[in-house]
């Protein structure tokens, strides 16, 4: 299903170049949600080879999204992972940027179990992500 993602990409970024010729496009890529290398909290019960597959799955994404980025051109692309390195679901509160699963959230729509930020980044992460955006977008 991730290498089915690529066309499609490359079909959206194509219509956004032809309707905004001038327009600066940034894809943003996706960070490791799970650290593979430090410590995970206790809570969070991921064995390492799941750990490892998530960052696999992860990875070929993103370099789907890099492929598409390239194929269309004049779109740059801001690869997150490196920034997110350490600060992924699961590591010690203080440092972590990414939500592990949240029991529930609420909003105007109703309430869902789990909750819908789980595996999305907090306001450290949107923080991260922000400044590599900056250092592409230029």
């Amino acid at each position: 299903m991730i290498r089915q993602v690529e066309p499609r990409i490359e079909r959206v970024l194509g219509t956004i170049r032809q309707l905004a010729p001038n327009a600066t496009v940034v894809l943003v890529g996706y960070p490791h949600v799970v650290s593979t290398s430090l410590f995970r909290d206790a809570a969070c019960h991921y064995e390492q080879n799941v750990a490892t597959w998530m960052a696999d799955m992860t990875d070929l994404a993103v370099e789907q999204m890099q492929t598409a980025a390239s194929a269309v051109g004049n779109v740059r692309f801001a690869d997150v992972r490196a920034a997110f390195e350490h600060h992924e679901a699961c590591t010690p509160d203080d440092v972590e940027w990414i939500n592990a699963v949240l029991a529930d959230s609420a909003s105007g729509s109703g309430t869902n179990h789990p909750g819908s930020g789980s595996f999305h980044p907090n306001l450290l992460g949107h923080a991260a992500d922000e400044r590599v955006i900056i250092g592409v977008a230029g």
